[in-house]
């Protein structure tokens, strides 16, 4: 049976952007040239009014402001893009005490399938050199990817179930 390319039927179209009030119970179009490849991917969350999310077009953070409209894009951390030797198998954002945070995972190779978690805080949207790196966690065999983080700077992962026996 040959795969269906379900992305050819959807027809080719302009970014719209809208915002939804719960108050007013309303639509608001925004007036704004912002393109964007989002895809519910897990890549985004939310933090004091502003949301954020992963462009794939551009390989980089997307965040809208919710209280003022405006849209800010935020390259990634340069060691996303830098060579460890390692494969690039997952990235997300969380909030982390009140912050945006990154955690890119890595494996070294598909075989070990041992992770090693490098987590960056942003201090200021729009800014890629305000990217700052907190930890570097290495290597862990029973964790799989993070999944989010708690009020207290608890972060919750998914562990792998094949690795269970070995906790």
């Amino acid at each position: 049976m040959p795969l269906i390319d379900f992305e050819s039927y959807i027809p080719q179209h302009d970014s719209m952007w809208e915002v939804y009030s719960l108050r007013s119970n309303s639509w608001k179009k925004l007036d704004v040239d912002m393109p964007s490849d989002y895809r519910n991917s897990g890549i985004e969350v939310d933090t004091n009014e502003v949301c954020h999310w992963w462009d794939g077009l551009d390989d980089c953070m997307v965040s809208f402001d919710l209280s003022s409209d405006i849209f800010f894009r935020t390259p990634l951390p340069s060691y996303v893009h830098d060579n460890f030797g390692f494969v690039l198998v997952d990235r997300r954002y969380v909030a982390l005490n009140g912050s945006i945070a990154f955690i890119s995972s890595y494996e070294t190779s598909y075989a070990n399938k041992s992770t090693t978690f490098h987590i960056s805080i942003l201090e200021e949207l729009g800014v890629k050199e305000s990217w700052t790196k907190l930890f570097v966690v290495r290597p862990l065999d029973c964790v799989d990817h993070p999944i989010g983080s708690g009020n207290k700077d608890d972060m919750f992962f998914y562990i792998k179930p094949w690795r269970i026996s070995s906790i």
